[in-house]
This record gives structure tokens, C-alpha cells and sequence, in this order.
């Protein structure tokens, strides 16, 4: 078992509203430790096909190849912090 549970809330071709933000999909992998779990999902991410819209996959996978997540040493202020540094080029 690949202990990788996908939740999706639309249909192919079903219309999503652009009046809210709304999550279309979750992605939850499973693992003995931290590493497998990141590498997982960084291969289940790698799997997503979604079009039409814009997503934060990449974004996500951004995220899990910086080395402050994968070490686990960040606090709230990562995402702030990693998007600064983002900006700054």
C-alpha cells in the first residue's frame, strides 16, 4: 500500500466558482518518519494534473524541497520568511 489518500471535491469539466477561494483537492501521504513522508509527497505532488486553473502545486513543492522544512527546523514565520527571500530574488 502506497499509503497516499487523495481527497477530491470537483468533477472533470465541473465548474468551480471564482468568488471564494475553495480547495479543490488534499493530498495526505503516510510514512515512518519525516524524510519518506517528504519524499512521498514530493513524488505525489509530481503526479498531480490539474488544468484550467491556477494551483499551488509548485508552490508546494517548493516548499518541500527547502532544507529548513525538510530538517524541520522552522517556526510559523517560514512561509512569510520564505517568500521575503522569494522577492528579493
Amino acid at each position: 500500500m502506497r499509503k497516499i489518500r487523495k481527497r477530491i471535491s470537483v468533477r472533470v469539466r465541473e465548474r468551480s466558482p471564482p468568488y471564494y477561494d475553495n480547495m479543490l483537492a488534499k493530498l495526505i501521504v503516510f510514512a515512518k518518519n519525516r524524510t519518506e513522508a517528504i519524499r512521498k509527497m514530493q513524488s505525489a505532488l509530481g503526479e498531480v494534473i490539474i488544468e484550467g486553473i491556477d494551483t499551488n502545486v509548485d508552490y508546494q513543492y517548493d516548499i518541500l524541497h527547502d532544507p529548513k522544512y525538510q530538517a524541520g527546523d522552522f517556526d510559523i514565520e517560514f512561509i512569510a520568511e520564505k517568500e521575503a527571500k522569494n522577492r528579493q530574488g
